[in-house]
């Protein structure tokens, strides 16, 4: 008999505001091969999963996750959450610019949707937005920090 037909499936990859981000990653210090290489070209494979113990993400189905070399960590968001970031972007860019450096706010270096085919013919799943961000912590953490914890006031 023929072997099993294998079912492939397809991405569709979309950057929202690609120039601001782009530009965004340039103020923070952040040359785009290394953000690539970490946030799709990794050597290293797959992302590293995070557990929050916060009911709420749970609840609201968010999923936050670090790029293997744990430079960056990927957050899902909403539509809703997507949209109001973006109409808020012009304003944190702005901001940003003048006070990146010196700002404790996140450093927020890309937004990107994801809409998977189901192949053979199937329809495509609703899109899923993600949020890149610095991570807190130095990539060179992820060599010697074992666990971490999400701590509640």
């Amino acid at each position: 008999p023929p072997p099993p037909r294998r079912r492939t499936r397809s991405a569709r990859v979309s950057a929202y505001a690609p120039l601001a981000f782009r530009d965004l990653r340039r103020l923070f210090g952040v040359a785009e091969s290394s953000y690539l290489d970490s946030v799709i070209l990794s050597p290293r494979g797959p992302y590293v999963s995070f557990q929050s113990n916060s009911k709420g993400a749970a609840r609201a189905g968010t999923f936050f996750f670090f790029t293997a070399d744990g430079s960056y960590m990927v957050k899902t968001v909403k539509r809703g959450e997507a949209r109001a970031f973006l109409s808020m972007l012009p304003r944190y860019h702005g901001f940003m610019r003048r006070n990146g450096r010196r700002s404790l706010l996140t450093r927020v270096c890309g937004m990107y949707g994801v809409k998977l085919g189901g192949g053979d013919g199937c329809d495509e799943e609703e899109e899923r937005i993600y949020l890149v961000m610095n991570s807190v912590f130095p990539a060179e953490g992820s060599k010697f920090i074992t666990e971490r914890f999400d701590l509640k006031g």
